[in-house]
């Protein structure tokens, strides 16, 4: 086998080896129209709410209406020193949308309108390997088309394209989901669409780790592949 192969076989094996995962740093965040009725989405999911992720979480309430950066806290309730800030146009619709119900409407009933390009960036993240999903939906239950984009990622642009009519969630229907290496500590989060049709009710930012049987798995493959290689 030469050289080339057997780097490439090793690396398929690690990455098989990485598939199994732990969950590590994470916030999931409302775009919230805080202080409003419930009825439009005002307030944040209760703790444990699973979201698209299906991680239980604590969700952080950030208005759609700033452009500070808002400090933010992790899953488990835990302060961080992790911020997010809104940058480009926009505006906020908040709907009273029958066919959602309990947490589901407090999350998806109320949504940053997207104008042109609007982006969301965390700084202070742990620098590792993260799972961003960003829900995209028209609170009022009419049709949406938002494409999402993380910097980085290698996944590319996703468009979630879909109408809100049921407490479910449905890959590329009512969120997108990107994976990217954060190496110094900052993901931007970019939504491009047309005004009025186009809107960010939130995110999860999922840190994935290595299990302790996968690090293992990982460590003997590398041994054995320099092993090999030395006898060469």
């Amino acid at each position: 086998m030469k050289a080339r192969e057997r780097v490439r076989a090793v690396v398929l094996f690690c990455a098989v080896c990485l598939g199994s995962r732990g969950l590590g740093q994470s916030f999931s965040v409302d775009l919230d129209f805080a202080g409003s009725s419930e009825e439009v989405g005002g307030g944040v999911p209760g703790a444990g709410f699973p979201g698209p992720a299906d991680v239980p979480s604590v969700w952080n309430s950030v208005s759609p209406f700033t452009w500070d950066p808002v400090p933010l806290f992790d899953i488990n309730g835990i302060k961080t020193d992790v911020q997010i800030v809104m940058s480009g146009s926009g505006g906020a619709l908040g709907f009273n949308n029958s066919s959602i119900s309990g947490d589901h409407k407090l999350l998806m009933a109320d949504a940053e309108q997207v104008s042109d390009l609007l982006a969301y960036t965390f700084t202070g993240l742990r620098p590792g390997a993260y799972r961003v999903f960003t829900l995209a939906l028209h609170p009022s239950g009419q049709f949406a088309s938002t494409t999402i984009n993380v910097l980085g990622s290698t996944n590319g642009p996703e468009t979630v394209r879909g109408s809100l009519s049921g407490n479910f969630f449905r890959h590329l229907e009512t969120h997108a989901v990107h994976d990217v290496i954060v190496t110094d500590g900052s993901l931007r989060i970019e939504a491009r669409g047309a005004w009025p049709t186009s809107f960010i009710n939130g995110f999860q930012v999922i840190e994935v780790v290595p299990e302790p049987t996968s690090i293992s798995a990982l460590s003997l493959a590398l041994l054995f592949f320099l092993r090999r290689r030395r006898k060469m």
